[in-house]
């Protein structure tokens, strides 16, 4: 995957999933009980709100947890599974490439399949939720897309990159780009009315996927979505991360990290 990154620019590089052995241990224990959870998880329930949405035969029952809510209808998100969907793709990919795992690659698979039979001609992806709305925001597109590439990259899979394209061409069209930058009174970035908080992490997935594929196209929609005024702001030494949502403003120095690797402004290099 990191052929169009030049050899000068790989300041580190990380292990890949198949250099690694998990021997007996606590890691391993604690890696096979994590297999097993995932694997009892029903499809018809991982699917489920993709399915209603779509109009299909829904079999199964919502997911629950914490992006569904409670009674109170105090919920975080609209619910429906679509904010972990992409991230459970990533887990089972990653595991099962890491060891070799003709489970967890089936249950991948399986469950892309399905998700992709509930898509709309024009690449919408969403889920139905509690509250009954079935919006992809920024958040949600960029799980979807992380979750894509690693199918794509670990299995192996021709499929899921068709998806890749098919998402990404649709959220060009219709994710907003008002970009704003967080504060302590906004500390992800949402303009009203929209579903664009955390927009300042979508740049790693982009890339990786331009990496992954060398369509440039993936390149330029990632440098839509640099968090110049934090970048920059570190990497001159300002403590940039004051008033921000801690996890995302984390992850968006995986979008800097990635943003040197394939363009080498040295900025971005400084900033983390």
């Amino acid at each position: 995957m990191a052929a169009l990154i030049p050899t000068a620019r790989q300041k580190i590089a990380a292990f890949d999933l198949t250099d690694v052995v998990l021997h007996a241990g606590p890691l391993r224990r604690q890696f096979e009980q994590a297999r097993d959870y995932y694997l009892q998880l029903p499809n018809d329930d991982m699917l489920f709100g993709f399915r209603q949405r779509a109009g299909q035969p829904s079999p199964g029952k919502p997911m629950g947890g914490w992006y569904y809510g409670d009674d109170r209808a105090m919920w975080y998100s609209g619910g429906g599974g679509a904010h972990t969907f992409g991230q459970w793709l990533s887990a089972l990919a990653r595991m099962a490439r890491a060891t070799d795992d003709d489970a967890l690659r089936h249950k991948a698979l399986t469950l892309l399949a399905g998700w992709a039979q509930t898509w709309d001609a024009d690449g919408f992806a969403g889920s139905q939720g509690r509250d009954g709305t079935a919006a992809i925001g920024h958040y949600t597109f960029d799980k979807f897309c992380g979750g894509l590439v690693d199918v794509a990259h670990y299995l192996g899979d021709d499929h899921a990159v068709g998806l890749l394209k098919t998402l990404t061409r649709w959220a060009n069209r219709r994710l907003g780009r008002e970009r704003r930058p967080a504060t302590f009174a906004n500390q992800s970035g949402n303009a009203p009315g929209a579903h664009d908080g955390e927009w300042y992490t979508l740049s790693e997935n982009l890339y990786r996927a331009f990496v992954l594929t060398g369509d440039e196209a993936y390149r330029d929609d990632a440098q839509l979505w640099h968090y110049d005024a934090m970048w920059a702001g570190l990497a001159a030494g300002r403590d940039a991360f004051v008033g921000g949502h801690a996890y995302s403003h984390v992850n968006t120095l995986s979008s800097a990290a990635m943003a040197y690797a394939v363009l080498g402004d040295e900025r971005w290099l400084q900033a983390i």
